[in-house]
């Protein structure tokens, strides 16, 4: 979820030679269209949702980079985990691991602070 543009994660990191890979511009950038209405985070989620079921998507690893994280993450709260397999989110805005997966340790999440050592980021 993000651009298709060259220059992109997926374009440039070759994925495509190993995965099956289907990049998909959101509503208004791109080559999709560009309706005057529907972006809110959660037509753009529900728009994903209509490109896997056309599709007949139905274990899918995600890969959101930036503005594609909270379209995933609003994806997950509508639907479920229903149709995907894998998440990975890129360059996502910052927010707690905590409000993710409450009741998890951030570092079994593979989460970690640069500015901080391991010690402060748990509590006891």
């Amino acid at each position: 979820m993000g651009t298709r543009k060259r220059g992109s994660i997926v374009t440039d990191d070759g994925l495509s030679d190993s995965y099956r890979v289907l990049a998909v511009d959101h509503r208004g950038n791109g080559e999709s269209g560009k309706p005057a209405y529907g972006y809110r985070i959660s037509r753009l989620a529900a728009d994903l949702r209509a490109f896997l079921l056309a599709l007949d998507i139905r274990d899918a690893t995600l890969l959101g980079h930036s503005l594609g994280c909270p379209v995933i993450w609003s994806y997950w709260d509508l639907y479920g985990s229903d149709r995907i397999k894998r998440l990975i989110l890129v360059d996502q805005g910052p927010v707690a691991v905590e409000e993710l997966v409450p009741g998890e340790r951030p570092e079994q999440l593979g989460a970690g602070w640069p500015d901080r050592p391991p010690s402060a980021t748990t509590s006891a």
